[in-house]
């Protein structure tokens, strides 16, 4: 009979000075460096139960994972069915750049994005924790998947948005039940109200914001699904948008977790995604620096990478990029437009934050840094049903027209000549 897994969570480490803490510190940050944390597993205990085999026999969601992911009471998990989102192989994208390309379409986690992920762990740490509120900023995205994992654990959620946030995600928080507070500034000045907010409030509620770490855990199953997905191997290249971008920390620390449990052999390169408009991790790689600095505000139709000062979230994505002999490419906001376009044509319905990655892949290939026959895979990151407005600028809806069997051939020829 099959071993139920359980966390094999043992500590939490500082990412600057590698001091170790207790799995169960409430602190958020390194108390010597101010650091973020790291949490630690005990991967012989892992290796006992986790196999490709047990994985494939369990319900499909990022908890086939259990022993990779921090929480260690299994009646504290709150879960909405999210990960193993599809990935779907390319049919005009890829054979027009001579690579094999797959696209991992996020939006079609339980509240549209790649959040889902996060918030589920998050939300079953606060349970785990008995916290009664939990807490976040956001662009919109992380407080709408919040509201939803609350609203099933029975927990209260606050939120905090900017003005910019779009009129989709803020009538799905209220929907959840979130209660949100719209904020009077750009993204990253909410980031900053929140954080000082949080320093008095943070033994009241539950702070899931950019320190807490256990929230990016989730984010690891982007690389056991790929893995899974390409039967134990890596891809060529993987492509992420990025804002901080913890996706692309935690999906390199995934894949060494499964090559460290012998269920990988080799790790793919990474690349981060900015919009020109907002790109603080492309201008640090292109200027070989080791830290990110924080660029002017210019605003950007991938509102969700609005985020020009990452801080060490951007240092660790720029280490990773460069450890993984990946790359960090900005793309123009027409850009994105064509990119979300080649995703509609390729029957992937994505916001604009999603379709970053289409137009920085085609400039990889250009450049001659992703070889013909390469595997690749571009993270879709959220559903085009997020920011409808952007949709309405880019198309139009036809008038009706009489309702009459002459006038429905009569447009039906038009429309097919």
């Amino acid at each position: 009979m099959e071993r139920v897994g359980v966390s094999g969570l043992v500590s939490l480490a500082c990412v600057k000075c590698r001091q170790e803490l207790p799995k169960t510190t409430r602190l958020l940050r390194c108390p010597r460096c101010q650091g973020l944390l790291d949490p630690q597993y005990d991967y012989d205990l892992v290796g006992s139960t986790l196999t490709w085999e047990v994985v494939g026999r369990r319900p499909r969601s990022i908890w086939r994972w259990r022993e990779l992911l921090p929480i260690e009471d299994g009646r504290c998990i709150v879960s909405l069915g999210e990960g193993d989102t599809p990935l779907v192989p390319s049919i005009r994208v890829g054979p027009a750049l001579g690579i094999n390309l797959s696209l991992m379409n996020d939006g079609m986690n339980p509240t549209g994005s790649l959040k889902d992920r996060s918030m589920a762990v998050v939300t079953s740490k606060a349970v785990e924790r008995g916290y009664r509120v939990i807490a976040c900023d956001s662009s919109g995205n992380k407080a709408a998947s919040l509201s939803a994992y609350a609203a099933r654990a029975g927990l209260v959620s606050l939120v905090f948005c900017p003005n910019t946030t779009p009129s989709q995600k803020l009538l799905q928080i209220i929907a959840y039940g979130g209660r949100l507070v719209i904020v009077d500034t750009d993204r990253d000045g909410v980031a900053r109200l929140y954080s000082e907010l949080m320093q008095r409030r943070h033994t009241e509620w539950y702070d899931s914001g950019v320190s807490n770490p256990f929230r990016y855990e989730g984010k690891k199953t982007y690389a056991y699904e790929i893995a899974e997905a390409f039967a134990g191997r890596a891809p060529d290249w993987i492509l992420h948008p990025a804002a901080g971008s913890m996706s692309i920390v935690k999906n390199w620390k995934g894949f060494g977790e499964l090559e460290s449990l012998g269920l990988v052999h080799d790790k793919p390169h990474l690349v981060a995604v900015q919009p020109h408009n907002c790109a603080p991790i492309v201008a640090a790689y292109q200027n070989e620096s080791r830290i990110v600095s924080p660029v002017e505000h210019r605003p950007t139709m991938a509102g969700g990478l609005s985020m020009p000062n990452p801080g060490d979230l951007g240092d660790l994505t720029l280490q990773v990029i460069r450890e993984s002999g990946g790359a960090a490419v900005a793309v123009t906001e027409a850009e994105i437009s064509g990119g979300m376009q080649a995703l509609w044509e390729e029957g992937i319905f994505s916001e604009p934050t999603g379709a970053v990655t289409i137009p920085a892949l085609r400039r990889l290939v250009e450049q001659g840094t992703i070889h013909s026959g390469d595997t690749v895979v571009c993270i879709v990151t959220g559903t085009g049903f997020k920011d409808l407005h952007r949709l309405a600028e880019m198309v139009s809806v036809p008038p009706p027209i009489p309702a009459t069997r002459s006038a429905l051939e009569e447009a039906s020829q038009r429309l097919l000549e």
